[in-house]
């Protein structure tokens, strides 16, 4: 990976996590980040939507796992163990035993033309990509909640 790449990713990391406190949003935005090739990634005038994946993964939460994940650490301690695995629907089961439960997720902006094409997508940076070393600044979200992901254009239009 090349030293002005590796910059523009930088940037594009430090937008990112600027954007964490934000509900799910469309929104119509000229952008002008860089990425690969020193190409414009997106392009003034398109879409860019911001989404959220849950993996479906049976491991990311095991049966009788204490929850929340790190309690016995905190003044608050245990709500009590797991009832279900990581497996989609059933995980958010386990909001029975902590109502503060959620799964962090990865983050993709999808850029769309006005006409409603799909241009191209964008995952960020994230540490669930596997073989990839933690490089920098890593940004995910809770796949259960509906108030992040809002993108907002920097004051002066390049962001």
């Amino acid at each position: 990976m090349t030293a002005e790449i590796v910059e523009k990713l930088d940037r594009v990391r430090a937008g990112a996590q600027r954007l964490a406190m934000l509900s799910l949003t469309v929104l119509a935005a000229f952008v002008a980040a860089s990425a690969q090739n020193g190409s414009a990634f997106f392009e003034p005038g398109n879409l860019v939507v911001c989404r959220s994946v849950y993996d479906n993964n049976p491991n990311n939460v095991k049966v009788g796992q204490l929850l929340p994940p790190n309690c016995q650490a905190t003044q608050a301690g245990c709500s009590g163990a797991a009832t279900n695995d990581g497996t989609y629907p059933y995980v958010w089961n386990n909001d029975l035993v902590d109502g503060s439960f959620g799964i962090t997720s990865a983050m993709f902006l999808d850029q769309f033309t006005p006409a409603g094409s799909l241009v191209n997508s964008l995952e960020v940076p994230n540490s669930r990509r596997i073989g990839q070393p933690l490089l920098g600044d890593q940004l995910v979200t809770s796949f259960s909640s509906k108030s992040e992901l809002a993108l907002n254009l920097s004051l002066d239009g390049q962001y």
